[in-house]
């Protein structure tokens, strides 16, 4: 290659890495940080509603299990689809066709009548959350320059719980006055105006541009001036895409000594999302069965998003000065303990509610944690792969929890029950995470930089695939 035609060809991913967080990359984080909490609202707005439709469309407990089973089940579907979609079709025209998708079925459950019509509508629902929010951090990171990206893309997955918190705070001041339908028809509407918002400001990736549009020259340059304005480009350049890290087979995530971190964290995230999910969906309506007040169930789940957002903060923050493995144990093993108090002390309203908090801080804080401990652990080749598996374990428990619950409160067991059983479990994940085998704590190891694809969200949306 002669040193002219070297000097003409600019790698996309590093014009970006050298830019500042600027205006656009602020923008892109703020849409998909809706995108995030439309996301997260949506899907806990079934958990709000719970308690009034249950008598409501005449449905039982397990049932209503399947019910909630179903929206995690479609998640994994259209993450599966719609993340690799993105690939092909574009980040931005997915991520809105998901929103639009998910939004007008979330409008449409308010014409159920019965648990078929309802399963079938959340389950969709699901599809579109699902394909959503892969596109949507894969947005986030490849407009972050790489010194951002990690923060930026922990920021984006806090609009999950704040979803939750605007979801709570909205089905105390509506449902017992407008009807459970009152916050369907809210959790429809905001997505569907976001897409006001996301057609003309949010941008398409550059690296699908030049990977499948090398041809609009014009709108790559306009782009990369607004990523970096003190950029000069002469016309003449020729854009490119780094080379993407080579996935090998599976087989070797077991090799080479890899073989117990991969179990552990199969187990870790299998677990945590087990747990979260049975206590995202049936919390508000094992409360109401107790005799609690509606108002007092929701503020429960809303104080415990609320410590999932301060606690992926607080993880990240002492993770960068203590062992991340040790922090990360940590945080399971009391959020097991502080689970267990809830269930311990129904009788206390404040004690539940502060330890509903803590439990919000450490294990929905830990969910967080685990994406960076999966990427440490392998080398950038099986990274994505490496990711995608155990998030794929996450995804199997997150379909389990809501249905093992149903089958534990149709058998008899109360919110006390469930809520022993259900933490207890955070202390394998503790374990699991106890065991892993890190070397140099702390530290990305030596073998490249982190893929942004295997950040949280992304395993199956990698940037410039």
């Amino acid at each position: 290659m002669s040193e002219a035609m070297a000097a003409a060809t600019r790698e996309v991913g590093a014009e970006i890495d050298r830019s500042r967080f600027g205006g656009l990359q602020l923008t892109v984080l703020v849409l998909c940080f809706l995108v995030a909490a439309f996301d997260g609202l949506d899907a806990q707005i079934i958990a709000f509603a719970a308690p009034a439709l249950l008598p409501d469309l005449g449905l039982r407990d397990d049932q209503l299990g399947i019910i909630f089973s179903a929206a995690t089940a479609g998640m994994a579907v259209g993450a599966v689809i719609f993340g690799p979609a993105g690939d092909r079709l574009g980040r931005k025209r997915v991520m809105v066709a998901m929103v639009a998708l998910f939004g007008l079925c979330t409008l449409a459950t308010v014409l159920a009548t019965g648990f078929y019509d309802l399963l079938l509508i959340r389950f969709v629902t699901g599809i579109g959350m699902g394909g959503a929010l892969p596109n949507a951090v894969t947005l986030v990171s490849e407009y972050s320059p790489q010194r951002h990206r990690r923060l930026a893309v922990s920021i984006m997955y806090m609009g999950f719980a704040v979803g939750g918190i605007i979801g709570g705070a909205a089905a105390r001041q509506l449902l017992e006055i407008h009807g459970w339908e009152s916050i369907f028809y809210l959790g429809g509407a905001l997505p569907l105006g976001l897409l006001l918002l996301l057609l003309p400001l949010q941008p398409e990736s550059l690296q699908y541009l030049v990977k499948r549009h090398p041809d609009r020259r014009e709108r790559i340059i306009q782009l990369l001036y607004r990523v970096n304005p003190e950029a000069r480009y002469g016309g003449d350049e020729r854009f490119v895409l780094a080379d993407a890290a080579v996935e090998t087979r599976l087989a070797n995530l077991f090799t080479d000594g890899r073989a117990r971190n991969t179990l552990m964290l199969w187990i870790a995230f299998f677990i945590n999302l087990l747990v979260l999910f049975f206590l995202m969906y049936w919390t508000p309506t094992l409360l109401v069965a107790l005799g609690f007040a509606y108002k007092q169930a929701i503020s429960l789940v809303i104080v415990f998003n609320v410590g999932g957002v301060f606690g992926a903060l607080a993880l990240a923050w002492m993770s960068n000065r203590w062992d991340p493995k040790r922090v990360l144990a940590s945080f399971f093993a009391v959020g097991a303990l502080s689970a267990v108090g809830v269930g311990l002390s129904t009788g206390n309203l404040p004690l539940m509610m502060a330890l509903a908090l803590l439990m919000g801080l450490t294990a929905g804080g830990a969910q967080v944690g685990l994406y960076p401990m999966a990427t440490q652990v392998y080398p950038t080749a099986i990274r994505v792969s490496g990711v995608g598996c155990a998030q794929a374990w996450g995804r199997v428990g997150s379909i389990i929890g809501p249905l093992l619950g149903g089958a534990l409160v149709a058998a008899g067991l109360g919110f006390r029950e469930n809520y022993l059983l259900f933490g207890l479990p955070l202390f394998i994940a503790a374990g699991a995470i106890a065991a892993m085998r890190v070397s140099d704590a702390g530290t990305p190891p030596a073998t490249g930089d982190i893929d942004p694809a295997a950040l949280p969200g992304a395993p199956d949306s990698r940037p410039g695939s």
